[in-house]
């Protein structure tokens, strides 16, 4: 799944960056916390 980053994330990418993750990261992590749009 491809996400753009809202701020940095370390180790996974930074504030505007746009990058493929796994899908279960991006809904599990970073939607919860609110990273990614």
């Amino acid at each position: 799944m491809k996400v753009i980053f809202t701020q940095d994330v370390k180790g996974k990418g930074k504030k505007g960056e746009v990058k493929e993750v796994p899908v279960g990261y991006a809904n599990n992590f970073l939607l919860k916390k609110k990273l990614r749009n």
